[in-house]
């Protein structure tokens, strides 16, 4: 026999030494995440079915019990009942339920000189919910002059009014146009939210900050002065189901919108505040997002679809559940979604991240998107959207938590009578939809958590 070399044998043994130790290292390799591809085309009819029931005439604007938020969430329970998601125990059937103090007064009554004055001829901008007021308790008597218009005149003493005083004011007959104009705003602010101001056509108004009571009268001179005044109080829901989660379940990641919108007009040939893309789309796509994840039980995390009320009113829907959530450390990502129905700034079906910078969410989301080779866009520089949804209480808990939107501000249908389905690009929207889907993978999966950067 031919005798082996010797550098032959050095080879072989060395060879054998590496192939040990690759099969001792393999065990403990760490292999990449794969991102799966998901696939919810077959759900485009069900999301545009919902769409459509959402923003129809039947749920009137979507605003308080008279103008169909019960109807709607009648619905929006009778679906997700239906997906077969469940109801956690502090949810009972499905609902979480607050309170709001609504701007509509329950009682009001004004005497002056000893006579009653019409609630049509009252206007109160209130310190609190209710109050009782007498001549005695009344820190100025103001007098509007009839020959300087009426937001002229708020305006000024808006500005120099003392916080915690009570002040009167007679604006004469002569600004009763003005007047009533000024009082229809009122309705549509919605809730006693104390110390914020808002602007109403122009006139400012301040909550929580004194009791302002302006009364139409000529009254030259004020003898006697008796008011008191209690605020409606409404009960609300939002609509909360889940997935468990199988292997994470005390981990949650939130998909969200709000489901309220503006009711109706209070003239018009159309009344009827539709709001298709606010938020008929981000309800709709809610929903899909909770049937589509229902079907394929990929979630490691707990998911929670939260349809949240009142967010027109000023997020208190959201304030509400935030409050009361027992362990706000649990929730690892919160995917809000509102008004994906138009088309944004960057084109058909592109998304952007409102305040994308204040977490490293959206990176996440757009290492999931790689496989379908599309992005979560930056928000617009001077939209300053991040504080306008209901994903801002969550941030205010240090929680990583942004708007998905297509939100367009050269799109002049937002907020009036004319958002509506019609005016809809539903395959963008439904795009959007499939574009949140793939973005969350790794984090329902439980591989990836997001962190607030600022």
């Amino acid at each position: 026999m031919k005798p082996i070399p010797l550098l032959t044998i050095l080879l072989a043994v060395f060879y054998i030494i590496g192939c040990d130790k690759q099969e001792e290292a393999t065990p403990n390799k760490v292999v990449p995440h794969q991102i799966e591809t998901l696939n919810l085309n077959p759900l485009k009819n069900t999301y545009e079915y919902l769409v459509n029931v959402l923003a129809s005439d039947s749920l009137n604007g979507r605003w308080t019990h008279e103008t169909g938020i019960d109807r709607t969430e009648k619905f929006v329970i009778k679906q997700i009942s239906e997906i077969g998601l469940q109801e956690l125990p502090r949810y009972k059937s499905f609902k979480d339920g607050f309170k709001v103090v609504s701007t509509d007064f329950e009682t009001l009554t004004i005497n002056l000189n000893n006579q009653p004055a019409s609630p049509e001829r009252i206007i109160i901008t209130p310190q609190s919910p209710q109050a009782q007021i007498s001549l005695n308790q009344i820190n100025r008597v103001v007098y509007f002059s009839p020959t300087t218009t009426l937001k002229e005149q708020v305006t000024s003493l808006h500005n120099t009014s003392v916080a915690g005083q009570n002040y009167l004011v007679l604006v004469p007959l002569a600004l009763q146009e003005s007047f009533q104009e000024f009082k229809s705003y009122f309705p549509a602010l919605g809730a006693f939210v104390p110390n914020t101001i808002r602007y109403a056509a122009g006139y400012p108004i301040r909550y929580g900050y004194n009791n302002i009571i302006y009364v139409l009268s000529d009254t030259k001179m004020v003898e006697t002065f008796t008011g008191s005044f209690k605020l409606k109080e409404e009960a609300l829901n939002n609509v909360v189901a889940v997935i468990p989660g199988k292997s994470k379940p005390n981990e949650y990641v939130i998909f969200s919108a709000h489901m309220d919108h503006l009711g109706m007009a209070r003239s018009g040939t159309d009344r009827i505040y539709n709001g298709a893309n606010d938020n008929a789309s981000g309800t709709a796509a809610v929903i899909t997002l909770a049937k589509y994840f229902k079907e394929q039980n990929l979630n490691e995390r707990t998911l929670l679809f939260v349809l949240f009320n009142a967010e027109e009113k000023g997020l208190l829907g959201s304030k509400s559940f935030v409050n009361a959530f027992p362990d706000k450390s649990a929730i690892k990502a919160v995917f809000n979604i509102d008004m994906i129905g138009n088309i944004s700034p960057y084109g058909a079906g592109k998304a952007f991240l409102s305040g994308h910078s204040r977490s490293t969410l959206q990176s996440i989301m757009n290492k999931n998107l790689q496989p379908i080779n599309t992005l979560i866009n930056n928000e617009p520089a001077g939209y300053d959207l991040f504080a306008r949804s209901d994903n801002y209480p969550f941030a205010q808990a240090q929680i990583p938590a942004h708007t998905i939107t297509t939100f367009n501000s050269a799109d002049r249908l937002y907020h009036t009578v004319a958002d509506e389905i019609s005016t809809l690009d539903l395959h963008s929207a439904f795009t959007v939809v499939k574009t949140i889907a793939q973005s969350s993978y790794s984090i329902i999966k439980g591989t990836d958590e997001p962190k607030m950067t600022n």
